[in-house]
């Protein structure tokens, strides 16, 4: 980062540019709003979250174009040169974040549970516009939601990791900034609900962290790919899903 003004003035641009991707999504995603004259496709749901962070990662690079910073240093790309070690510690990482997640996972449920807290209203509805937009063959769906989860992941960490928490790195502490990116990314997953939302907090969490003790952005795009592509086999090659 090349200075602490720098710094201050990327998240100046960050909070505006995720002020207004959080506009957009409320607007355009019928997930978020549950305002839909017809259940839009399953393609078009799964595709609309890597379109709603391509335009917020589009508008972190105008914003910081505008003073003439360089790209490579805003998104952190200039961290460490990519080598063999960081790629496996990548999936190394991915492959623990996934397997750490059953557990937690586990655990909100049975918090749920224990207290009692039956799906809420939003949550329904939003079961039922899932349920009424599948209607691709298994084969596609794999493929599709595959390509479209993987560059939604990337973009995840660009923004999140690469960029939000390479400014606050250099601003506060390293457990403050990894909560408060952690925060953000996890805010517009809250449109499932606050209990199904708390395991992409725990990601968050542990991405940061991978992203902090690695000091590459290379080696958490690697972790957050291999945790998605550990959580595919698991899911579509389950007993539920043969039947």
């Amino acid at each position: 980062m090349e200075s602490q003004w720098f710094a201050y003035l990327g998240l100046y641009g960050f909070l505006i540019a995720y002020a207004i991707y959080m506009l957009f999504t409320y607007k355009t995603d019928p997930r978020y709003s549950l305002n839909y004259e017809k259940p839009p496709s399953f393609k078009r749901l799964i595709w609309l979250s890597s379109f709603e962070k391509s335009i917020l990662l589009l508008l972190l690079a105008v914003f910081a174009l505008v003073p003439q910073r360089e790209l490579f240093v805003v998104f952190s790309f200039d961290t460490n040169s990519p080598s063999a070690s960081l790629i496996f510690l990548g999936v190394l990482s991915g492959v623990l974040i996934f397997f750490g997640g059953m557990p937690v996972n586990f655990l909100i449920s049975i918090a749920r549970r224990k207290f009692l807290v039956s799906k809420t209203k939003r949550e329904l509805e939003l079961d039922q516009l899932l349920a009424s937009s599948m209607s691709t063959p298994q084969a596609h769906l794999f493929f599709t939601v595959f390509i479209a989860s993987m560059l939604a992941g990337v973009l995840e960490e660009l923004i999140f990791r690469g960029y939000l928490l390479g400014h606050l790195l250099y601003l506060t502490l390293p457990v403050i900034a990894i909560i408060v990116q952690a925060v953000f990314a996890f805010v517009p997953q809250l449109y499932q609900g606050v209990y199904n939302a708390l395991l992409s907090l725990y990601g968050g969490i542990l991405f940061g962290v991978v992203f902090f003790l690695s000091g590459s952005l290379l080696a958490v795009v690697v972790a957050h790919v291999a945790h998605d592509i550990v959580g595919f086999v698991f899911t579509f090659s389950s007993p539920k899903k043969k039947k």
